[in-house]
């Protein structure tokens, strides 16, 4: 088959990883479009891909304002990915962007990937409108596009942090100095997304309290998209970016305002607190949290009275590896059954809207 991805967050790179690979080992034409958000394409190197990247600077325009920003975006991206795609054929699209759009000018199926609800991440709308067919979790909430929907059973950060494709490694944290079960690993977005308008995460007084109250039990590690105040920056961790799910693995507690981040944790039996205003918006995190794999709160005192409680328990980690197994035996291989998908596309489509638990058998 000839195939053509499309993504522009380091997110959507972890998702489609372990496909993309298996498509080329098993002989598929795969090409590779990119755009140069945060560290992507520093990812995509360490994989040596072929690729192109659509914006090497990234998508962004300042000095405008949003809604304008946004129309110019859409343009820029359509007339960029017509000029490149020219005369090219190919028999599916697999994206998480404006490729879709592209598929209904060239005739291409598409098939877009999300795990956003519509409620959410309201934007999505015009993706959702021109995709043939969404690949999203069973639980996301589409609104009135579900009949798109190819179900899967189990979550993005599966995608790449399935049993059968990761395996954490204590010898990539010992590069850093570390050891298992010693350390916090805290994560914090810049909230600047156009779907992020008037949400809050943690910010600089109730991060520097976290660091305070955990550093009383453990090394302090922090990762943040924005610059944060010179106090805090002997706590910025340098590491490999395509390392951050093993350091993920073995952190004695991980507190993020990353919903991404948090689920990664989540999915690996790491203790874990999602502190946004965001959160509620979405089934995802109410899913996970059924599993009591993460806590989610916009409450300060709620967020310091969990992380006691997680300190106070004994075996915490057996206990949250007990629970990351119970979710597990509901879940599937979803690299696996992204990879079938599409190798045996349209077929596969009709039998996964015939018998949806057809795909148990990726497990």
């Amino acid at each position: 088959m000839d195939i053509l991805f499309y993504f522009g967050h380091p997110a959507k790179f972890n998702f489609f990883k372990n496909t993309i690979n298996s498509l080329l080992f098993k002989g598929h034409h795969v090409d590779i479009f990119i755009n140069g958000k945060d560290v992507l394409e520093d990812l995509v190197i360490a994989e040596g891909w072929e690729y192109y990247n659509l914006f090497p600077e990234g998508r962004k325009i300042k000095g405008i304002p949003p809604k304008i920003s946004i129309l110019i975006n859409i343009t820029r991206t359509l007339f960029k990915l017509l000029l490149k795609i020219n005369k090219k054929k190919y028999d599916l699209f697999v994206t998480s962007d404006l490729l879709v759009i592209i598929g209904k000018i060239k005739k291409v199926p598409s098939i877009l990937v999300t795990d956003d609800d519509l409620k959410g991440a309201p934007n999505q709308w015009l993706l959702f409108k021109y995709a043939d067919y969404i690949f999203a979790p069973k639980i996301c909430n589409l609104g009135k596009y579900e009949s798109k929907k190819i179900s899967f059973y189990g979550y993005k950060a599966l995608g790449h942090l399935h049993p059968n494709h990761f395996t954490p490694s204590v010898e990539i944290i010992n590069k850093y100095n570390l050891q298992p079960d010693t350390y916090f690993f805290i994560r914090t977005v810049a909230v600047i997304s156009h779907h992020d308008s008037g949400m809050h995460g943690i910010k600089d007084e109730l991060l520097s309290k976290i660091i305070q109250f955990l550093e009383q039990f453990g090394k302090v590690l922090l990762n943040s998209e924005r610059e944060v105040p010179r106090h805090l920056q002997k706590y910025l961790l340098k590491f490999n970016k395509n390392e951050i799910s093993h350091i993920l693995a073995f952190s004695k507690m991980v507190i993020s305002d990353s919903s991404t981040v948090c689920a990664e944790a989540a999915v690996l039996g790491v203790p874990t607190i999602e502190f946004n205003s965001w959160f509620q918006l979405y089934e995802q995190p109410k899913e996970l949290a059924k599993y009591d794999l993460v806590f989610y709160t916009f409450n300060e005192s709620e967020l310091f009275s969990q992380a006691k409680s997680i300190l106070e328990t004994n075996d915490v980690k057996v206990l949250q590896m007990g629970k990351r197994q119970k979710m597990l035996n509901n879940c599937v291989d979803v690299s696996s059954l992204l990879t079938w998908l599409i190798e045996m596309f349209p077929k596969s489509v009709e039998m996964l809207s015939d018998n949806p638990e057809y795909q148990r058998n990726f497990k």
